[in-house]
């Protein structure tokens, strides 16, 4: 490198000249070496020639095949991404088909079940009716049957009182076979 800056100084660099001084271009060509120069640019350029040419071929022959893959990788992702995008559509597809079956299933369902708890509703209402009816039966039995027995009770207390032994068997006899033949309907 210093070789080379050396003759291209001597070329360009100013030279003192007894008639001028200061800086200046030499017009010597053989004294700035200039053939020299020459010589050893053309040199350079016809060996440097092929062996600068297979570097920058090879370089481009990289950069055309990082092209061509930049461009293929491009196709590729271009095509995923519709290949992506299709499934993405039939998938939102069906997720509507989904949600709209599901509402209709819920909405049946909750139609079932409300229909459910009618039937139930009006089973217990019934149940209820019949309940209360069945208490209010016995209710009136139980009060039948208590004032039967005070009846009892102060009948025969009266009689206890007026009556002979004998009428009282009678009167006894006739009160349980009435109650015998009514309590047997």
């Amino acid at each position: 490198m210093n070789n080379n800056l050396l003759l291209f100084s001597n070329f360009l660099v100013a030279t003192e000249t007894p008639e001028h001084s200061g800086f200046g271009i030499s017009s010597d060509i053989f004294g700035t070496n200039l053939i020299n120069i020459l010589i050893i640019l053309a040199l350079l350029i016809y060996v440097g020639r092929g062996f600068l040419g297979k570097i920058l071929a090879q370089r481009l022959k990289n950069i055309e095949t990082a092209i061509k893959d930049a461009e293929t990788r491009k196709l590729k992702a271009a095509d995923e991404l519709a290949d992506r995008q299709t499934k993405l559509t039939e998938v939102q597809a069906e997720c509507d088909r989904l949600r709209t079956k599901a509402e209709a299933d819920a909405k049946a369902a909750s139609e079932v079940i409300l229909a459910t708890i009618a039937v139930d509703i009006e089973r217990l209402k019934a149940t209820a009716g019949q309940d209360l009816a069945t208490e209010q039966e016995r209710a009136i039995m139980q009060l039948r049957q208590q004032v039967v027995q005070k009846s009892l009770v102060q009948v025969k207390a009266y009689f206890d009182q007026g009556l002979s032994e004998a009428t009282q068997q009678e009167l006894a006899d006739r009160s349980i076979s009435l109650l015998v033949s009514g309590g047997a309907k």
